[in-house]
């Protein structure tokens, strides 16, 4: 890796952020949601 990031280009040291990179499908947040759901409900049932 120290000899990839020696032989890079110097001038192009800047890392440009943008809102479209944070973005997800909806989908993928109900996904999230109902596998929190069946977490939640799993702990609560067996702790």
């Amino acid at each position: 890796m120290i000899v990839a990031s020696l032989s890079r280009n110097k001038e192009d040291t800047s890392i440009e952020i943008d809102v479209k990179l944070f973005r997800v499908e909806p989908s993928f947040i109900v996904g999230g949601v109902i596998i929190c759901g069946i977490l939640t409900a799993l702990y609560t049932v067996f702790w």
